[in-house]
């Protein structure tokens, strides 16, 4: 009889989501490294603006070049080095190696792998297009598109954590978009004892130690973490009884606290 092999098993676990503020990842030169750092252990999403910044690349770098240091690009400050890096690992890696999920504005930007959500980008769209406020609705001069796209991803995966820029003294951009929206947004400061918040964040640190980020962290802003939560019943883009369209905002609850 011949003697049994070995029996090898292996268990995929899905890894927390996060969607990376395009601010983060493009206004510092550790924004790439963050980044890549961050897929060892967290699942990273990129949003659109994101992507049409670096689609945008070879006219930004020429403004950038003629300036010294990062310059706001709609509404983001970009950094010259970050986005060259940006661009040479997007010209480097192959379609399907791409380490990061994103939604793009074409097929070869967006990048679900193995999501078990077919309709996550529909969803991304729906949302997205229900942010855009009134025609003449000066407020939203003050609401770049980054920000929106970043909430609306976030609402797409179940209210996951936002990574984000936070400036001394400033709440994130992503919060100052939701308050423009008039959605109420709880700080979680000081954080509740004993919250799944608080477990949340003490996750979110051990990440980024594990990654060996510590040191690369003391490059980059402080960081903070805002979540988009909308019903759940919102599935349905059709209009409601009445005819009129239906608002998947309608009820929307978000929370942020600094990392």
């Amino acid at each position: 009889m011949q003697p049994r092999g070995d029996l090898s098993l292996t268990v995929s676990q899905r890894k927390l989501a996060c969607v990376l503020d395009p601010a983060l990842v493009l206004g510092s030169a550790a924004g790439l490294r963050l980044a890549l750092r961050l897929t060892q252990v967290l699942e990273p999403w990129l949003t659109r603006s994101f992507w049409q910044v670096v689609d945008d690349s070879e006219r930004l770098l020429h403004c950038l070049a003629t300036q010294d240091g990062p310059t706001a690009v709609r509404g983001l400050v970009v950094d010259a080095q970050a986005l060259t890096d940006w661009v040479r690992l997007r010209e480097q890696t192959p379609i399907d190696a791409w380490p990061l999920r994103s939604v793009g504005d074409s097929y070869a930007d967006t990048h679900l792998r193995d999501t078990d959500e077919p309709d996550l980008v529909d969803r991304y769209e729906w949302l997205l297009a229900a942010m855009e406020p009134p025609l003449g609705d000066n407020k939203a001069l003050t609401a770049p598109p980054a920000d929106w796209d970043a909430l609306a991803l976030s609402a797409c995966l179940d209210g996951s954590a936002i990574l984000c820029a936070l400036s001394d003294g400033e709440e994130p951009a992503a919060v100052r978009a939701l308050h423009h929206m008039n959605i109420e947004v709880q700080k979680l400061e000081p954080m509740p004892e004993g919250s799944l918040f608080m477990i949340e964040r003490q996750l979110l640190r051990e990440a980024l130690a594990l990654a060996g980020l510590a040191p690369v962290s003391a490059q980059l802003p402080r960081m903070a973490v805002a979540h988009a939560l909308v019903p759940g019943c919102w599935f349905n883009a059709a209009p409601d009884l009445d005819g009129e369209a239906v608002d998947p905002w309608a009820g929307a609850k978000a929370w942020w606290y600094p990392l």
